[in-house]
């Protein structure tokens, strides 16, 4: 929690000036590098990279983990464990890679992608899952919420390192409006299009393509052009009708019942 909230201030813990003192929250986030989510977005823009709000889901997954894990330990179930040994093993192991990732991220620089930005992040949603995978008999919001977003935070890393990284053999470097159209396919196929859904997951894939939207046309709008040439400029980009697609197929999955 106190490194995920670290890499949403506005100076990285190590930036800040006059003399250091010693406290659990600089020894615990000593590591965290000056760049914010909002600069590493900045650096390595994409055109499916969502609103800053979006990123205030990581506080909230923080907070939701501590409620679980303090009711489970207070509140055992004598029938079945809220959660057991392996789920609390898999938890601790998603927390580490999701460390390791923001760690990562928070040192990136201009020109200089971290490659652990989109190698580490995909090990999260696996850990993160495996209790959900089990199908528990208790709903995990925290579990739910931590597993959706970082699915898409990972295609979302992917798309950046095609983009901008270019070390995929093969692949190398692809153009915005291509890793764009990337992104959107792995996530309709990994996300959008997994038939059974919880609630929480389809609430976080309209928040994540709602972000993802308002980015874009506050993009455009506010780059200088006309009003006509912008609106016409979104109009001609596949990735734009291909967002527009999907926060429409994700709106209706709202408001849908679940079928097997």
């Amino acid at each position: 929690g106190l490194v995920s909230m670290a890499s949403m201030m506005s100076m990285g813990p190590m930036a800040a000036a006059g003399p250091a003192q010693a406290t659990l929250a600089s020894v615990l986030t000593r590591v965290v590098g000056s760049t914010t989510n909002a600069q590493f977005a900045a650096m390595f823009p994409t055109l499916v990279t969502p609103a800053p709000f979006v990123f205030l889901v990581w506080p909230t997954i923080a907070a939701l983990q501590l409620l679980t894990v303090t009711v489970s330990a207070i509140y055992p179930s004598d029938e079945e464990e809220i959660l057991t040994q392996n789920d609390l093993s898999a938890l601790t192991i998603a927390n580490l890679c999701s460390t390791a990732w923001l760690i990562s991220s928070s040192n990136a620089m201009t020109g200089s992608l971290p490659i652990g930005s989109f190698l580490i992040l995909p090990l999260v949603p696996i850990f993160s899952g495996y209790t959900l995978r089990n199908k528990p008999q208790y709903i995990l919001w925290a579990y739910q919420l931590f597993s959706s977003f970082t699915t898409i935070a990972s295609i979302l890393a992917f798309t950046v390192e095609l983009q901008h990284g270019g070390r995929i053999p093969l692949i190398g470097k692809l153009t915005a409006e291509a890793a764009a159209c990337v992104f959107l396919s792995l996530y309709s196929a990994v996300t959008l299009g997994v038939k059974q859904k919880s609630g929480v997951k389809r609430v976080i894939n309209v928040f994540a393509l709602t972000g993802i939207l308002v980015r874009r046309i506050g993009d455009v709008m506010t780059g200088g052009s006309s009003l006509l040439a912008s609106i016409g400029s979104l109009l001609l980009s596949v990735s734009f009708l291909g967002s527009i697609g999907c926060w429409y197929w994700s709106l209706k999955e709202l408001f849908s019942k679940q079928t097997s």
